[in-house]
């Protein structure tokens, strides 16, 4: 199955920011990113395995960047 998470980012300043940040998305195994860079919210496309973004988000939190889960719904 296919899931969408919506993901609300803070801390976040500038298009070198979403870079960074879309750095670290990418490092796991998703299948498409969107970032809506006015409202700071990234909506990450993966299948199957929703560990996946425990591990985004507290790779963005290690960070000087804040991630928070809204929702994970289905695709």
């Amino acid at each position: 199955m296919t899931y969408l998470a919506k993901v609300k980012l803070r801390n976040v300043k500038c298009g070198g920011c979403f870079s960074r940040i879309s750095q670290i998305i990418y490092q796991e195994n998703i299948v498409h990113l969107d970032i809506d860079h006015a409202r700071q919210i990234a909506n990450i496309t993966f299948k199957d395995d929703d560990s996946i973004i425990t591990r985004i988000i507290k790779s963005i939190n290690e960070t000087k960047y804040e991630a928070e889960l809204i929702l994970i719904e289905e695709a």
